[in-house]
């Protein structure tokens, strides 16, 4: 049942993702900060639900699904890409759309694939908590990664977008100030990882004690664990899409692979050697900030080598 809703979730996500690459094109940045914010309330409510009721990881796998597919009628409505009209279906339209896909075959060859990895990832521990420690565990999880994920996902996907867009508008010939703005966006996020963290590390408990009670104290510890790698998603997060611009869309893949195998080594060890809930999570933690460390270099690289390229 999990498996099948991850699966249909990376579907829903890799669809939306085309439609906001789309948006970036037409420059409608504000459609798609209005589908982000449908997607973390609607996501992020569900999750909620599902922790407050008992629904275990089911119900924030759900909701992660849920999440992504939010968001995505609003887009085909405004865009009214069910109105096209039957030119489409002309011989000149098909050429041009197969010498497209030929082009950009990396996009689906390994797009879906990476959502589809990235999303086991991310359930992974949701349902290790679920066989290990149990519904409660899980419930405080779940609320501390939506009370979390909300203002995060909004902040970072609305400043990914701006970046791709203007690194698409720039082109790679002039690596030099891709490289700038790019440095620029990391100094300018770390600034809000590190403001954003210590909030979370300071004020969590006493912040879910007055939201939620104090049952859901515990919920707060949580999120001032996941802090470590909320703050390396910060600086991460904004910047993943210079893959696509690059060309090297496969990165992107062998990237959530690397995520997927650190998640499964991490929850490995914590069953091996009978880790309690917050050691558990720590260990997570610092392993997904390492993920995301690593590929931001490895993008910053990728960039340097494309002005050694140009001036070669």
């Amino acid at each position: 049942m999990e498996i099948s809703i991850i699966i249909f979730g990376a579907i829903l996500i890799s669809v939306y993702e085309t439609l906001t690459f789309y948006s970036v094109r037409k420059a409608e940045y504000k459609v798609i900060s209005i589908t982000q914010l449908q997607q973390s309330v609607a996501g992020g409510g569900v999750k909620v639900l599902g922790g407050l009721i008992g629904a275990g990881s089911i119900g924030l796998i759900f909701g992660s699904a849920f999440q992504q597919g939010f968001g995505i009628a609003y887009m085909l409505k405004k865009y009214k890409l069910f109105n096209s009209s039957l030119d489409v279906f002309c011989r000149k339209r098909l050429l041009l759309n197969y010498a497209i896909f030929r082009k950009y075959k990396e996009y689906p060859r390994f797009r879906l694939p990476s959502r589809t990895v990235l999303a086991i990832s991310q359930a992974l521990p949701i349902i290790y908590f679920t066989k290990e420690y149990g519904n409660e565990s899980v419930g405080f999880l779940g609320l501390a990664m939506s009370m979390i994920s909300i203002p995060a996902t909004m902040i970072i996907g609305n400043v990914r977008k701006v970046y791709y867009g203007e690194i698409s508008k720039i082109g790679l010939s002039e690596s030099q100030r891709i490289m700038s703005l790019t440095l620029s966006i990391i100094m300018k996020m770390l600034g809000l990882a590190i403001v954003f963290s210590l909030i979370l590390f300071l004020f969590a408990e006493q912040a879910f004690s007055v939201l939620f009670g104090d049952n859901w104290v515990e919920a707060g510890l949580y999120s001032k664990v996941l802090s470590i790698q909320v703050a390396a998603n910060f600086v991460a997060g904004p910047i993943v899409d210079a893959f696509n611009v690059i060309g090297k869309v496969r990165y992107y893949f062998y990237f959530n692979l690397f995520k997927l195998i650190l998640v499964a080594t991490s929850l490995f060890f914590s069953s091996l050697f009978s880790l309690s809930e917050i050691d558990t999570l720590v260990f997570l933690s610092i392993s997904v900030a390492l993920y995301y460390i690593i590929q931001s270099i490895c993008i910053l690289t990728l960039i340097g080598r494309l002005g050694y390229k140009t001036y070669r």
